[in-house]
């Protein structure tokens, strides 16, 4: 696997670079590029599965370029690096898949423990994948039509998290994406999932307003938007009920984390 890093700054590009290319990663080459649109053109000509960028460059930000990446469905693992604790960025980062964000100067041992996560889910994916090819066509028919109905409740659970928005998320809008009887998704999302779909939704909903309590200085009122509940004190009720403690309270507590 191949890792591309990134910053403006043509020293700490290369510093960086030539910092893990004496660690003992299994990464086949690192390349560096000084700019977004220098490493667009590196992604294009090699196969990057980790891309470590700093988010303050000119012109083209490294957000820029992950939006490029997300653009263009390239599977490449995502480091962010900022200079600045507070980090505006990061719920978007968090949509976008990164899988964390480092304050600069960047700690050598986070960084390291960070990358062999990225290494190791890689090398997972590649080990499934060889599998795959490798199956007999028949056990492959068969998997695939054992899988169907997990299939289903896999696209499911995307579709929650890509709307989960949306007040009127439920069974009766799931149904019409997936086509599908309302009883049937119903039944098999339980049957598959251990859990009916508004349970599962709710989750999720409560999920996203951990998320930006912690991550955002949002209001309650624009948090209770973004996670499709109708009204900010029905979110503060369910979540008090889910998770134990009100909206402010669990800000007031794990807000204090640093959060970019």
């Amino acid at each position: 696997m191949n890792l591309l890093v990134v910053d403006d700054e043509f020293f700490v590009a290369e510093g960086l670079a030539n910092m893990l290319r004496y660690e003992n990663l299994e990464i086949d080459e690192i390349f560096s590029a000084y700019s977004a649109q220098m490493a667009q053109d590196i992604i294009s000509r090699h196969e990057i599965s980790i891309l470590i960028t700093d988010v303050e460059m000119p012109e083209m930000s490294g957000m820029d370029l992950l939006r490029w990446v997300k653009k263009h469905d390239l599977n490449i693992r995502t480091i962010l690096l900022t200079g600045h604790k507070k980090f505006e960025y990061a719920y978007e980062a968090v949509e976008l898949g990164v899988l964390s964000y480092l304050v600069k100067p960047v700690d050598k041992e986070k960084l390291k423990r960070t990358l062999s996560e990225a290494i190791e889910a890689h090398q997972k994916e590649q080990g499934f994948e060889k599998w795959w090819k490798n199956l007999p066509k028949e056990e492959t028919e068969a998997l695939l039509k054992n899988e169907t109905q997990n299939d289903t409740v896999a696209l499911v659970k995307r579709l929650i998290r890509e709307n989960i928005e949306l007040p009127e998320l439920g069974r009766t809008f799931l149904a019409g994406k997936v086509f599908l009887n309302e009883d049937y998704l119903s039944y098999i999302f339980h049957e598959k999932s251990g859990e009916t779909l508004k349970s599962y939704i709710t989750g999720e909903r409560i999920r996203r307003v951990r998320e930006l309590l912690v991550m955002t200085d949002y209001t309650l009122e624009v948090i209770a938007e973004k996670a499709g509940f109708c009204d900010v004190v029905y979110m503060r009720k369910v979540f008090k009920k889910q998770v134990g403690v009100t909206p402010n309270q669990y800000r007031a507590e794990y807000g204090k984390l640093p959060r970019g």
